[in-house]
Order: structure tokens, then sequence, then C-alpha cells
């Protein structure tokens, strides 16, 4: 089990989770990359380009385990946690040339009754889904749906085991972001380019 959180403000956005923050400024056109695990920070540039960013071995990484799918909308609505949401059936996978590796396949609940700014949220989604090294041909497809993610079914097929998940928005409030959300904590030391376990946690 875990959470997270994402604070919306002034044209900025930060996912915060237990040992990683990524924040969207799109007032300075910067991404930033937070690592709580070592006190470490870096930042690039939007949009964002790996071969800016990340170590060489980062960017073979990422060249190579780009994640491809298909998104397909269900055609049906439903109301999750007084949100009217539209149901989106996403399969996604990494090819390798053992074949596919990190299959996926996620129902997936989109709302457009979340109190967000639109304009700058869809401005997000294509950084957003490069920073999941989507393939530029699923990441097209996914920022063409709807709405925000309420509540994710995950099936995840790996190395013959299979794994569900489950993630769902449990609140959503107006209120003062903490001290630092959207810049690097003090004390933490800057990084000239990031790794892939940065990415990760």
């Amino acid at each position: 089990d875990g959470t997270s959180e994402i604070w919306f403000g002034d044209g900025r956005m930060a996912h915060v989770t237990e040992s990683r923050v990524f924040v969207f400024d799109l007032n300075e056109d910067r991404l930033l990359f937070v690592n709580l695990d070592d006190s470490t920070y870096a930042e690039t540039p939007l949009p964002l380009d790996w071969s800016a960013c990340a170590d060489e071995r980062t960017l073979g990484i990422l060249e190579r385990y780009k994640r491809v799918g298909t998104v397909e909308k269900a055609g049906k609505s439903e109301q999750i946690g007084g949100y009217k949401c539209d149901i989106y059936a996403v399969e996604s996978w990494i090819n390798t040339d053992e074949g596919r590796y990190s299959e996926r396949e996620e129902s997936i609940w989109m709302s457009t009754d979340l109190p967000l700014d639109w304009d700058f949220y869809k401005r997000v989604l294509p950084d957003l889904a490069r920073l999941r090294n989507y393939h530029d041909d699923f990441a097209s497809e996914t920022v063409e749906m709807d709405g925000f993610a309420v509540r994710t079914v995950t099936h995840a097929f790996v190395k013959g085991f299979s794994v569900n998940s489950y993630e769902k928005v449990v609140g959503v409030k107006e209120t003062a972001a903490p001290e630092n959300t959207y810049s690097p904590p003090q004390g933490f030391t800057k990084k000239d380019r990031i790794s892939i376990e940065d990415l990760r946690g």
C-alpha cells in the first residue's frame, strides 16, 4: 500500500510520493526531479528531452524500454465518488528481443468533473507521457484521454507472475501548498544528470 499527493497551483504541478517528487513548472518551463532517498535533485527545461538531463546509462535504458500500447474508450459512464467518469481500456507493454515484457491491462475511470485548471493540465500531459517513457504513438493516444484518472485497476504480467493493483482518488480540496512543494528542499544537492534510480521508487 502507498499514497501520493498531486498539487496544482499557479502554473505548476507537483507529484509527491514517499521517496520522489516531480514538479512541472510551466512558468519557468522546467521539470524538477527530487530524490528524497539521497537528498538530491536535478532540473531540466521543458519540453522534456532525456538527452539533456539523463546520464548515458539511463539514456540507453530509456531508449531500449519504451512502453507501447493501445487506448480504447469503453463507451459507458459511471459515477465514482460523485464524479461522472468515462471508462478507458488501456493495454501496454515493452517490446524486447524475447517478446513482450511488463504487460499491463488497465481499466481507467476518467472524469472532467474535478476542479482543475484543465488548460494547464492538458499542457502538462505530453511531458507526463515522456516522463513515463511512452513511445510517441502511445503517448499521443493517452493524451487524448479526456479528464483525470479517478480510479485505475491494473493487471500486470511480469516473468510469469500476475500482479493486480488498484489506485483511486481519495480526496480533493483547495488548500495552501506546504513550503517548498514546488522547489528543491533546503540542503539538497543538485545533480547535473539523473540516473535510472532517480526515476524509480
